[in-house]
């Protein structure tokens, strides 16, 4: 009877053991919510510091920027091939007052290697107005005062 793909990649991988099988990870594919979720269960049950040498993590672009909007974060795009390194620190002049204005662009200043680039500010006018709100939940308390009652 023909093994079929699972059976096949557990073949390949296994260190040791049939019942309770021991396994060497070379590659992992994880989706957003349940990937992070996988390597907190993972840590939970004593499994100790995971590191694989290939790892592809997707992101639904769209549920984490509107994620961001609503706690009041701005989610900027890279325009150009400019990218972030760690311990960068980046200035964005005047970011809300651009908001305000509706700009869709900014510059933004990398002060540890001294360069400039422009970020976008792709917004709604709803969007922009909970970012300058602070969120989601200020901005439906600025618009109905009363509406959420405020924990004593």
């Amino acid at each position: 009877m023909p093994e079929n793909l699972t059976r096949k990649i557990l073949e390949e991988h296994l260190v040791g053991g049939r019942e309770e099988i021991a396994l060497r990870v070379d590659q992992v594919l994880l989706q957003d919510a349940t990937g992070t979720m996988a390597a907190l269960e993972y840590l939970e049950l004593g499994g100790g510091r995971i590191q694989v040498p290939f790892a592809i993590q997707y992101v639904d672009h769209t549920i984490h920027r509107r994620n961001l909007i609503a706690q009041g974060v701005v989610p900027l795009l890279l325009l150009g091939d400019e990218r972030a390194v760690q311990g960068d620190t980046w200035r964005l002049p005047e970011i809300r007052a651009r908001i305000e204005r509706g700009d869709e662009r900014c510059l933004v200043g990398n002060e540890g290697r001294g360069v400039r680039f422009e970020l976008g500010l792709a917004f709604t006018k709803r969007e922009r107005e909970i970012l300058l709100a602070g969120g989601v939940i200020a901005y439906v308390r600025s618009r109905r005062p009363g509406w959420f009652a405020r924990a004593a």
